[in-house]
């Protein structure tokens, strides 16, 4: 499974401890059921100062270790500083954007492909 929570809660705000207890619960629930995870962070907006960016990097980063799953910093570094890769919301990405987001993450998905094969055996 790929898990990218988080970026709604940035963007309004929500403590990262908020964030990081249903991403425990998530994790939990997933590593009973043995399903390998690739957990993805997000980047945090600059308004939100250095201090909650740093949280919220720490706290993905964090989870990874302590449940044992492969991680990806930041989803969104593929079009988040490229207008043209971002739709006119200046969030989301254009389907060119999904496109770079894709050739970027594709290593880790690899990655989680084999993890998930080699758990089978």
């Amino acid at each position: 499974m790929i898990l990218e929570l988080g970026a709604n809660d940035m963007l309004r705000g929500f403590e990262p401890s908020v964030t990081r207890a249903a991403l425990v619960m998530i994790l939990r629930n997933l590593k009973a059921r043995r399903i390998v995870v690739l957990l993805c962070g997000v980047r945090t907006q600059p308004s939100r100062g250095d201090e909650y960016k740093s949280a919220f990097a720490a706290m993905f980063s964090g989870l990874a270790s302590e449940h044992d799953v492969l991680f990806y910093p930041a989803f969104d570094d593929a079009f988040v500083d490229d207008a043209q890769l971002k739709l006119p919301d200046g969030l989301h990405p254009t389907a060119a954007g999904i496109e770079a987001v894709v050739t970027r993450i594709l290593p880790k998905v690899e990655a989680l492909i084999d993890r998930a094969r080699r758990r089978d055996r």
